[in-house]
């Protein structure tokens, strides 16, 4: 059978997967990611190409990724390497565990790179310090602080009473790229044609951004346009499927970008669906059955009948003056009815804010709010 057009997958093999079910070698990692009082969060990722893996994220930062190789039966330990905010506790960690330093970031097989992790409490110690250095640092306030990005994702991924999130920075892989620019032109151009038209209009929706190959004249210098990854993709307790894009507090640039980010998510979403919906529902399903194996989901469900229904949902970090909650409130209004006229009235939009550390639904008479 030939390679599909349009697909998605995130489910790993089982012999990895067991390493991080409970009593499994690296179960320590998602006892920590479950903790509600940090920002911690693991995912299984699978890359179109190269192989499955399961990172640890501290907010939007890698802190290890594990590599599985199934054909070899190794793994591959790799941490992160940054040479500023964490760079005194690597060298303290090297220094320590000169052995596991040695042995991570190269094949082992699967015993002997479990051992490497365990040997005198190696892969404990290594995380316990990559936290402490990040709680130390002002510079890691993007991981941590509840206005940013790494805080919001984190935060989802803990509320699995609500939702689970069965994939974070999710990508539709496409069967080469000449497809994937043919897909992505179509469900992109009308959207772009709406952010277009309030260009054209000098309509302030945003501080600067490309649409299509334009840029806007006003705000930052480097320009972006719709991203290649939807920030998350969730199950909730009605088996809906939750296309999720987030956006930090402090963005007040970027806010009425969301809406139409947003949409285009959703559009991709839906296009995989319709493309083969049994495919479709047996590799949501999978993914959640992943995540409840290792404990990090709740109670839902994806329907075995019926339509699968996509909801746009955005989360919002939370923002500190009141007056870029006006802006911010404006700049989305201003593009949700752009989109409205051009044939995308974004129906059964969510928009939630972080309040105190938790995703709140914002009432659309008040819209956004600052945090007192």
């Amino acid at each position: 059978m030939g390679k599909k057009a349009i697909s998605f997958r995130n489910n790993v093999p089982e012999e990895f997967l067991r390493l991080f079910e409970p009593q499994g070698a690296f179960s320590h990692l998602v006892s920590l990611a479950k903790e509600p009082d940090n920002t911690l969060d693991l995912h299984f990722r699978v890359p179109q190409s190269g192989p499955p893996r399961a990172t640890l994220y501290l907010g939007t930062s890698k802190v290890v990724d594990i590599h599985y190789y199934a054909r070899s039966k190794e793994l591959k330990i790799e941490p992160q390497k940054s040479k500023k905010i964490f760079k005194a506790s690597n060298d303290a960690f090297r220094k320590e565990h000169p052995s596991a330093a040695a042995a991570w970031g190269q094949r082992q097989p699967i015993a002997e790179a479990i051992e490497s992790w365990k040997e005198g409490n190696a892969g404990r110690d290594f995380v316990d310090q990559t936290l402490d250095a990040g709680a130390k640092d002002s510079r890691a306030k993007k991981f941590t602080d509840a206005s940013h990005e790494g805080f919001i994702q984190a935060s989802l991924a803990k509320r699995f009473e609500e939702f689970t999130v069965i994939d974070r920075e999710s990508i539709i892989s496409f069967r080469n790229e000449d497809e994937k620019k043919r897909r992505l032109k179509r469900i992109r151009e009308p959207i772009a044609n709406a952010l277009r038209s309030l260009q054209e209009d000098g309509d302030r929706w945003t501080a600067s951004k490309r649409v299509g190959d334009q840029v806007a004249s006003f705000g930052p210098k480097n320009p972006s346009g719709f991203g290649g990854k939807l920030d998350a993709l969730a199950v909730d307790n009605k088996g809906r499927i939750l296309t999720i894009e987030v956006k930090g507090g402090y963005d007040t640039a970027g806010m009425g970008w969301t809406p139409a980010q947003v949409a285009v998510y959703k559009r991709i979403i839906e296009e995989w669906i319709e493309a083969d919906p049994q495919a479709a529902r047996e590799a949501l399903a999978a993914s959640l059955a992943q995540r409840k194996a290792i404990g990090m989901a709740g109670n839902q469900t994806v329907p075995v009948k019926g339509a699968l229904v996509v909801v746009p949902v955005i989360v919002i970090g939370e923002i500190t003056k009141q007056g870029s909650a006006d802006t911010a409130n404006e700049r989305i209004d201003i593009v949700r009815k752009a989109l409205k006229e051009t044939g995308e009235p974004l129906a059964g939009l969510e928009i939630k804010q972080i309040h105190h550390g938790l995703p709140e639904d914002v009432d659309p008479k008040t819209g956004l709010v600052a945090i007192k």
